[in-house]
Formats: C-alpha cells, structure tokens, sequence
C-alpha cells in the first residue's frame, strides 16, 4: 500500500511538471521505483536513527514554529522523509540520523540559504523567496553519503550532512556537505 500512495504522488507531481521536464521526472520515478522495489523484497535499506540534538530539535520546533498542526509535525516528516533521500544521495553508512526538524516557512528557507551560500562566497536568491509563505518542514540528516552529481576531477564528493526540504508532500534537496560547514540551525531564528 505504501508503495502504491508513493506512485499515486509521483504521478500527480509528474502531470504538475511542465512537459519539457517530464523525461527527467520520469527517470527520478523509474528510480525510486526500483529503490522502493529493492526495499520491499528484503534488501537491506538504511535504518533511522533520533540523536538527542534532534528530539530537542522536534520539541522546539513543535513549540515556537509557525503553523503547529498534529498533521504535521517536523520529526515525523523528516523521519519518513528518509527512503526519498536514499533517492537524492548514495548512503555509504547504511544509517542515516535525523539530527533536526524544523516546520517553518518559504521566507526563513531562503533566509537559511542565503546565508549559507554567503558563508561559501556566494550570492545567490533562494528559489524560496518566491514563495515566502508556504509550509516547509526543514530537514538535516547526518550520516556517510556521497552525491551523485559529478565534479571536476579532483572534487570532493562525500558528505556527512544532507538538508532537505518538504514541502506539499515532495522532498528536494538543499544542500549536502560536510557537518561542520552546516550547522544545525532553526530557519526561524533568522527572520
């Protein structure tokens, strides 16, 4: 059934997509698919784990956060959230930690963003700041990843932290790299 509810939503997010993304959207469905497949026929996948940063992290998203609802809690979202990351990044260490959760909003997304990318010499303008007023479920997970996305020779691809966003009931991904050069951070605090 859980897989069934997950091609029903790729299905609706590949008809929202414009038809010259569509071969793309298709391959990312192929793709999990398969993953999803792979998981259910007992291949190993990456277990969950909650560090004690991350249930603080739930608690204070849950109480200072914009737009609390029970259907929608932060943790939760990010721990289920999971299988669609082992989609955006290869995961060397078979766990993946949940290390913060965080409902907030589009505007304090790009906040986040740019000043991230500003920390990395950077100028950029979030994709979020088109839409400063939609729900976002911000999550950061720590584990041994490696990207899929080539460099140039040389080009350090691992990661130990992975931040994603959800948001309409899809997952993108934000930025990846190393622990120490992502913080752990509440959007909120920076509007």
């Amino acid at each position: 059934m859980e897989l069934l509810d997950e091609l029903a939503g790729w299905r609706e997010h590949i008809m929202l997509t414009p038809k010259y993304h569509r071969p793309s959207a298709l391959l990312a469905l192929c793709w999990s698919m398969l993953i999803a497949g792979c998981a259910y026929v007992g291949a190993a996948s990456p277990s969950v784990a909650r560090s004690p940063a991350a249930a603080a992290s739930a608690v204070a998203a849950a109480s200072t956060s914009p737009a609390q609802t029970p259907e929608l809690n932060a943790a939760t979202t990010c721990e289920t959230t999971i299988k669609q990351v082992q989609n955006m990044v290869i995961v060397n260490s078979g766990q993946i930690t949940v290390s913060g959760a965080f409902l907030t909003t589009g505007k304090a997304v790009a906040a986040w963003q740019e000043q991230q990318a500003a920390k990395a010499g950077f100028g950029i303008q979030s994709p979020w700041r088109d839409k400063p007023d939609a729900t976002v479920v911000l999550c950061f997970y720590d584990g041994d990843f490696t990207t899929t996305t080539p460099g140039p020779p040389g080009h350090d691809n691992s990661a130990s932290r992975v931040v994603v966003t959800v948001s309409g009931g899809f997952a993108e991904l934000l930025s990846l790299g190393k622990a120490e050069k992502i913080p752990v951070v509440d959007p909120n605090t920076m509007v």
